[in-house]
């Protein structure tokens, strides 16, 4: 008999494994949150650690047994591992052409930002979105393999020098630890279905992400396929359905949505809009979502360096960045914090602590004459937000029909509604009906 023991701060911490990990190798007992100095069992026994090989307790013994978490994950059984760029058309198509080629690998929307997911042991393939060299190389430690298929421009630096292939043929005779496919003329999606279907036609779906991406629009209808790719879901059995509907129907059907999506930017951008300074510019700014930020961003953008979308996540203040040609590069704004992306659209995100996260006022909960809360940092611009939801002309209301709720009001309406307690700092949100984040209500 051998024992698994899965060891506390001085071990692999990694005990949610432990069982796989006993199963891969026969071992039919786990011992967890063993320290060292802890009684040891009286058999043959195996020990997961971290330790480095000369600090590793009791080494003469023969009946023991050691192996690091990223060693034993070796010999456990992982489907591979799509990392892709997450609230992307162009990331999840990436990832929808990934399904196609590789039908049992599990995925990971992923943020700039945010930790790496768990690798060890697993064939991982990253589209639309890199890490840092450091962490792509750290990834190649403990992955079986990994395959990154990238166009952003913060990626040049990160892939340069590592192994590049053309397809996915050649990387699978690579047998590398790390390979890179790399293009800025394409993009994420249009790249992965070139990697993995060489030769085979792109889905008109693709080619229209790519136009968009890219910001070329040369095909045409491609404003409006988007729009209505952009109602739908990021679901793989919807994009399924999306895929095989001809282009002509999907622009046919997108029509409406588009014209509903620039009225909204700019009736949004009248209530909104105003100055920021990010990467020592002053720029115009907007709290909009990323369901706005690429429009709303190339408008404010005009005549200026470049201009700003942001929005509030439960992890921090997500910016997205936009430039015109004759802009500022906007990926280098965003390295700047930790961020990346192209020339004129990047993006990143920082915490509450930031500065960029301090420079707008509380959002406050507003009731407008008789209609429902608003969600605004002051009054004037709780009317603004209203007449913008509801169609109404900026003089239908005037300061003396604005009542600013009290936390005491707020609290009772959150709780009762919703269950969100008073350190909830989205209760604003829960309790209001428009808000500067609104995708049409809260529902």
């Amino acid at each position: 008999m051998k024992s698994v023991l899965v060891c506390g701060p001085q071990g692999c911490g990694k005990t949610r494994n432990a069982t796989l990990i006993a199963g891969a190798l026969d071992l039919t007992k786990i011992v967890d949150n063993w320290q060292i100095g802890d009684e040891l069992p009286l058999e043959n026994t195996l020990i997961l650690t971290n330790a480095a090989p000369n600090s590793r307790p009791w080494p003469g013994e023969k009946w023991l047994t050691f192996m690091t978490y990223n060693e034993a994950m070796q010999h456990v059984y992982r489907p591979p591992l799509c990392i892709y760029h997450a609230s992307c058309a162009d990331g999840f198509g990436a990832a929808w052409v990934v399904r196609k080629a590789m039908p049992h690998a599990e995925f990971h929307p992923a943020r700039y930002g945010e930790p790496m997911p768990d690798v060890a042991g697993r064939v991982v393939v990253l589209v639309d979105f890199s890490y840092s060299r450091d962490q792509l190389l750290q990834m190649a430690e403990i992955a079986k393999r990994v395959l990154v298929i990238d166009h952003h421009k913060t990626a040049a630096e990160a892939l340069a020098g590592l192994p590049q292939v053309a397809d996915a043929s050649s990387w699978a005779h690579s047998g590398r630890a790390i390979s890179t496919c790399f293009d800025m003329e394409r993009s994420g999606a249009g790249l992965t279905w070139d990697f993995f279907f060489p030769g085979q036609p792109r889905p008109d779906l693709i080619n229209h992400i790519e136009d968009r991406d890219l910001w070329r629009f040369k095909l045409e209808g491609t404003r409006e396929v988007q729009a209505n790719v952009f109602s739908y879901p990021y679901d793989f059995e919807v994009w399924d359905q999306l895929a095989a509907t001809p282009a002509e129907q999907l622009r046919s059907d997108g029509i409406a949505i588009e014209r509903k999506h620039h009225k909204d930017i700019a009736e949004l951008l009248k209530a909104l809009r105003r100055r920021m300074t990010i990467g020592g510019y002053d720029v115009p700014a907007a709290n909009l979502p990323y369901i706005h930020s690429s429009d709303a961003g190339h408008v404010m953008a005009q005549g200026e360096p470049f201009a700003a979308c942001y929005w509030d996540t439960p992890a921090g203040r997500t910016f997205s960045l936009r430039s015109e040609t004759d802009g500022l590069d906007v990926s280098a704004i965003a390295k700047l914090y930790g961020g990346g992306g192209h020339r004129n659209a990047a993006g990143f995100t920082v915490s509450y602590e930031h500065p960029l996260a301090h420079n707008a006022p509380p959002l406050k909960c507003f009731q407008v004459g008789d209609y429902d809360l608003v969600a605004a940092h002051t009054p004037e611009q709780a009317i603004k937000l209203l007449c913008a939801f509801c169609g109404y002309d900026s003089d239908t209301f005037n300061l003396l029909d604005v009542t600013e709720w009290t936390d005491a009001q707020l609290d009772s309406e959150c709780f009762e509604e919703e269950g969100i307690t008073p350190a909830d700092p989205w209760r604003v949100q829960f309790a209001a009906c428009v808000y500067p984040q609104y995708l049409g209500g809260w529902e």
